[in-house]
């Protein structure tokens, strides 16, 4: 009689640890639901294995026993799966690879179908739901399939790319040990060597690098441009607004980036590759002559330092700044539009931020080995260490995650949070209105859903996806997947 009542006491301190506390009312949640989708001893939840869609509506978690569970639908078992599974953008379609005996097939929305002896590719378009891959029937004999038709059958495929509009796709394909493109259904010129097919971001061009006896060049439009003694393996880049291309080329050992057919200055090197201005009519990158830095911005040399430091120039949404940083010795700087305006022992550029209105910038400074977030010049409090921050729309909201010794803690617009042991990926959501702030905090065992300041929520852990975003938040809604109680569960928080 003891041992259950001990037993039942336990079981109502588990449900006690991971209910749902009487303070979400008071931070806006108005309902909540839960949907139990699997035991957690029936998947497999590393990081690497799991999908989830965008709007993280749905999930696919391959079972212990060699399946993929589908929003709590099992299907298949097979010999081999390659995980994770793939969601389309809009979350209607998924699709994985698996292999039955000698056979690899395509299982897409819980159909498999017909078996290859190898899959070279698959994707869907980034928008819309076309769905293309690339496989081998047999040796020497491959083909790529475009919305259910296949290609005429070719000796190897070596990878293909939709355009960012969807609408457009293109191959690489070889014969005879020449490689060449096939667009649209039309094949290209053959080549030594064919690099980085690159789709403009309004999907109307087409460019790649290209190689014939001693000439490397730039085919673009399926046209060849000017010919170079060697061309930049990476580098090749359109302007936002697809009307500008750039590369890099090489002669007598000397490199120097071509934009729209035109020649820049030379370097020994050039570091971190070229970056445009938002509106595509600017440009800047790093070059290194004689162990000395240059910054070039639309053409114009100007010294940087000893050092470049990461990442590459930055631009204002508005495109008339210009952000880089760099080192000399043992000082660290920020140069805005080539004249210095931050000089520290260490300097954390890498969520160097314009604001939306382009008048503002934050970026983190390290003194007296003690970090501080810094808004225009403006130093805020010092921690052991900082994170990178986030703003909602019109930049009257601030919040980053510190740490504090062992503990981090939350500063949103200057207020420390209490003491947590952990935030996830140490990152800070807003909604888009920026009316409420959200982030996950360690207390304990649990991973505790905190909304303006109050526990709504706990979780024995999160599941998420390394590469791609794990929540979807908007003003009126939030949705994750999480484990509560040894089961599987999506979670979805309405607010009022």
């Amino acid at each position: 009689m003891v041992k259950r009542v001990i037993f039942f006491s336990i079981l109502h301190a588990i449900a006690c640890l991971f209910s749902f506390p009487p303070s979400a009312c008071a931070a806006g949640v108005e309902s909540f639901e839960e949907k139990a989708i699997a035991e957690t001893d029936e998947v497999l939840t590393d990081t690497d294995k799991v999908s989830i869609s965008l709007d993280c509506r749905r999930i696919a978690l391959p079972t212990r026993s060699g399946g993929v569970l589908v929003d709590g639908e099992k299907g298949e078992t097979w010999d081999e799966i390659k995980l994770p599974a793939v969601f389309s953008a809009d979350g209607r379609h998924y699709y994985y690879a698996a292999r039955r005996g000698d056979k690899w097939h395509l299982i897409r929305d819980g159909v498999a179908g017909a078996g290859f002896s190898g899959i070279i590719a698959a994707k869907f378009s980034p928008v819309g739901e076309r769905f293309g891959f690339a496989a081998e029937k047999s040796p020497g004999d491959c083909v790529f399939s475009l919305d259910g038709k296949n290609s005429e059958s070719f000796k190897k495929i070596l990878g293909f790319e939709f355009s960012p509009d969807g609408k457009r796709a293109a191959f690489l394909a070889e014969e005879e040990g020449r490689k060449f493109v096939v667009e649209d259904g039309k094949r290209g010129k053959p080549y030594d060597f064919v690099l980085m097919m690159t789709f403009s971001p309004d999907g109307k061009r087409l460019a790649y690098l290209a190689k014939r006896g001693e000439d490397r060049f730039l085919v673009l439009d399926g046209k060849e441009q000017e010919k170079h003694d060697k061309i930049g393996s990476e580098g090749l880049k359109f302007s936002p607004d697809s009307r500008h291309v750039a590369y890099i080329g090489v002669e007598n050992s000397e490199m120097y980036f071509i934009i729209d057919g035109k020649r820049g200055p030379k370097f020994y090197n050039i570091y971190q590759g070229i970056v445009f201005s938002p509106d595509g009519k600017r440009h800047a990158y790093h070059g290194i002559r004689s162990n000395l830095r240059y910054l070039v911005v639309d053409g114009k040399t100007s010294s940087s330092g000893e050092d470049i430091l990461v990442p590459s120039p930055v631009f204002s949404p508005d495109s008339k700044h210009v952000a880089s940083f760099y080192r000399t010795g043992n000082r660290c700087f920020i140069e805005l539009d080539c004249k210095i305006v931050s000089e520290e022992e260490a300097i954390a550029t890498h969520f160097f931020t314009f604001s939306p209105d382009s008048q503002k910038y934050v970026y983190g400074i390290k003194r007296d080995k003690k970090w501080a977030m810094s808004i225009s010049g403006k130093i805020g409090p010092f921690y052991n260490d900082i994170y990178a921050p986030v703003f909602n729309s019109g930049w009257d909201n601030i919040a980053y995650v510190a740490r504090i010794t062992d503990e981090f803690a939350v500063i949103h617009n200057g207020k420390q949070s209490e003491l947590y042991g952990d935030v996830w990926c140490k990152r800070v959501m807003f909604t888009p209105d920026g009316k409420r702030t959200l982030y996950f905090a360690k207390k304990g065992m649990a991973w505790c859903l905190i909304v303006n300041g109050e526990e709504v929520g706990r979780y024995e852990y999160l599941l998420t996806r390394a590469d791609v975003a794990s929540f979807h938040l908007s003003n009126e809604v939030l949705r994750f997947f999480a484990c509560k109680l040894r089961k599987i569960v999506a979670f979805e928080y309405r607010f009022k």
